[in-house]
């Protein structure tokens, strides 16, 4: 299910808040995201529920799930984020263009990798990209090659509660 945000805005999935899991849920380390236009690219910053500019590296501006579902619902975001922290020890991993947004069909490189992680697995935003959110360490801050990034700490990752099948286990 797509939502239009605006008919200038890229299109984006609506967040189904049952499938995101529980236990995400009850970190306080939620924030909300609306599109920006800047130069000739979309981007997803992310902002309180107020409305003020939030940072993945500043716990004060982070909120509860509760919180920013509320600001979600009400209007003005196009959607919702998960900050990861060092401490938290939980990596995101963020796949992009890897599905066929008018079949579905996830392309083979990422299916391996969501095989292989046995995790909780969901769409992104666009539809056309996954993220893996999993139990475990990284070393360093990140890392990116290709279509792949995973991070563990000072970065915020879309939710969309928008799960996949395979893969979507409990993490």
């Amino acid at each position: 299910r797509l939502l239009v945000v605006a008919n200038s805005f890229p299109q984006t999935l609506a967040v189904q808040v049952e499938c995101i899991p529980s236990d995400l849920k009850a970190l306080s380390q939620w924030v909300c995201w609306r599109w920006e236009e800047r130069g000739d690219k979309w981007t997803k910053p992310p902002f309180q529920p107020s409305g003020v500019y939030a940072a993945s590296t500043d716990s004060a501006t982070w909120s509860t799930f509760e919180d920013v579902r509320a600001a979600y619902r009400s209007g003005g975001f196009a959607g919702i984020g998960f900050v990861l922290t060092k401490g938290d020890g939980i990596v995101g991993i963020d796949l992009d263009h890897c599905v066929d947004p008018q079949t579905g069909e996830i392309e083979s490189w990422a299916r391996e990798i969501i095989n292989a992680m046995d995790s909780y697995t969901e769409r992104s935003p666009s539809g056309t990209g996954l993220r893996i959110l999993a139990r475990g360490q990284l070393p360093g801050r990140g890392h990116k090659k290709g279509y792949v990034e995973v991070y563990a700490r000072g970065r915020y990752l879309t939710v969309t509660g928008q799960a996949v099948q395979e893969g979507s286990h409990a993490y």
